[in-house]
This record gives C-alpha cells, structure tokens and sequence, in this order.
C-alpha cells in the first residue's frame, strides 16, 4: 500500500470513528430514529415546503412521523428579538399548518411558537392559531398555551375562549402566563364538556361591602358551578387580582366550593408531588363527605380522615417555622 494509500484509509477510518461516535451519541440521548429524522427534516423545512414535488412527498408520510416533525417544530424558539417579527411569525404558521393538516395531532404545545410573535399581536395571532386548530384538527385532545413575556403583566385572552370552544373533543387544557375571566371560564368548560384536566389563571374582580373593609368575592350560583365544572379532574388554578390578600381570600374560597360540590375532583389547585409549597395550604376540614382527591397538601398537625380521604395517593405536609 502507498503512503497516499495508506493517508485515504487512515482519512477513512477518522470518518467512520466520527460517525460511529455520532450515532453512539445519538443513541446515548434515548432518541428514535424518527426523532432524529424528524429534526433534521426540520432544520431544512422551508424546502421541504416551499418545494411543490418535496411538500406532496413530505405529506404522504404516515401521519406518525409527521407528528414526531410538528413536535419537533414547535420545540424551536426565537433565539434573538430579530426573529420576532410579523413576517417570521408568518412563515412559521404557514409551516404549523401544513403539518396540523396531515399529521391530525392529539397533542400541540404552542409555547415556542408564540415566541416568535410580537407582544402587541400576540391574542390576536394565537385566536388566529386556535382557529387554525379547530379547522385541521379538530379531534385535538391536548393544548398548551404559553405566553413568555419579558415583563409579568397578565393578559386576558377572553377573544381566545370562542375559538376554543370548537375544540369539542379537548381533555387537557393548560394556559400560563394569561389570565381568563371567571365568567369567560365557566363558558369554555360549560361547552367543552370532555375538558377533565385544566390548569389557568383566573381573572376577577373584588368588591369591597359598604363602609367596610370586607371583601366581597362572588362565584355565583352553585347550582352553576357544578354544571359548568363537574366534569374536571385535575383543575389547577391561580386567582389574580389586584390585591394579594383578595387573591388568596378569592382561592380559599373557590377551593372550598370546589371541594364540596364537585365530587370527581381528584387534584385541586396544585399536585402534591410539585416541589413548590402553596402559601395557602388546604383545610382538610373544609370537607363534610367522602372525597375522590388523591392529592393533598397540608399544614403539620392537621387531622385527615381515612374515611374521607380513601383515595389519597400523594400528600405534602407544609411544618411551620
């Protein structure tokens, strides 16, 4: 063999030695080969899309894979305020639904997505998102809705309950960062009447009673309430209000009724095995009968009956200092 020989083989086996560490690293991450296809076809997507040949081709893969792209896109998020503008924003949702038409999803996150969307036109384009949702994939059984802002102002996204609502078959609904209004809530889960698992913040307005400092926190009928919310399992929620003591009067209160009027709640405003500890625990004594709830978090030294909470499966005890 020559030395130029012997130079192509030893170039060859550095080529190989890199691949094999490649997919040995690739394989060390618990990734399928569809995942890492999946990311590969996404970091070339605009071709794949805006070539007529290689769309039709990439829409004929079997709705599977094509879910393992989607995913894969909507993991993607801006990485400078360059690529916060309308007209990315734009490019990317013609991407989104291209692959929501022919991949019919379960499941969409739409928290990198939204990143790419200036502040000032966010409701506005995730109504038109939502809307886009209800008319290629309306048999959707989970959506995450995350609006990251640089400052911590909440948003009211009632324009967003509408589109929502034609989300008939949705089981698990999870909204951060926005806030929807008390009335706005009870339609959306009075409508969606799968929905067993939410978790939002709520809006509300407080009244203070005359010539007093009482406040005054109305949920309305219960009689309402059991209808609007009595198919919800999981139902995790935050009260915000303008005043911190009002907010946490606001949840102890709608805790109270929740645990007593609707019986198939098994997780209530927070799950039991998060490592942050409410500032409010609940009162176990809020309840007068048998409860389905299966996660509890509690003040030391409180009493729980066995009786009444026979299906309990995580508890957290809060020890006070």
């Amino acid at each position: 063999m020559t030395s130029t020989e012997k130079n192509i083989a030893m170039e060859n086996d550095e080529k190989l030695l890199a691949l094999t560490a490649s997919r040995v690293l690739n394989l060390s991450r618990n990734r399928s080969l569809f995942e890492l296809a999946g990311e590969k076809i996404v970091k070339n997507i605009n071709y794949f899309i805006d070539n007529e040949s290689e769309s039709l081709r990439l829409a004929n893969y079997p709705k599977m894979f094509l879910r393992i792209i989607l995913k894969a896109f909507l993991s993607q998020s801006f990485k400078s305020n360059d690529d916060v503008t309308m007209d990315n924003f734009n490019s990317k949702v013609k991407i989104f639904e291209f692959l929501i038409i022919n991949s019919k999803p379960q499941t969409i996150d739409l928290e990198g997505l939204l990143t790419f969307c200036p502040d000032n036109s966010k409701l506005k384009e995730l109504t038109r998102v939502v809307k886009l949702i209800a008319a290629h994939a309306p048999d959707i059984k989970s959506l995450f809705i995350c609006n990251k802002i640089d400052c911590c102002i909440a948003v009211d996204f009632g324009c967003v309950v509408e589109a929502l609502c034609k989300l008939k078959k949705l089981v698990k609904l999870v909204v951060e960062y926005m806030t929807i209004q008390y009335s706005d809530l009870k339609e959306l889960c009075k409508t969606l009447r799968n929905l067993s698992h939410l978790e939002i913040p709520i809006a509300f307005n407080y009244l203070k009673e005359n010539n007093s400092d009482n406040l005054t926190v109305d949920f309305g009928d219960i009689e309402d309430l059991k209808r609007c919310f009595s198919a919800l399992k999981i139902f995790k929620f935050d009260i915000v209000m303008d005043d911190e003591f009002a907010s946490e009067y606001g949840e102890m209160k709608l805790t109270y009724l929740c645990l007593n009027h609707l019986p198939k709640l098994e997780i209530l405003r927070f799950s039991a095995d998060n490592l942050d500890i409410p500032q409010v625990p609940m009162n176990p004594r809020l309840l007068s009968k048998t409860s389905n709830m299966r996660h509890l978090c509690v003040n030391a030294g409180c009493h729980l009956s066995k009786e009444v909470f026979c299906n309990l499966t995580h508890l957290k005890v809060r020890h006070l200092t």
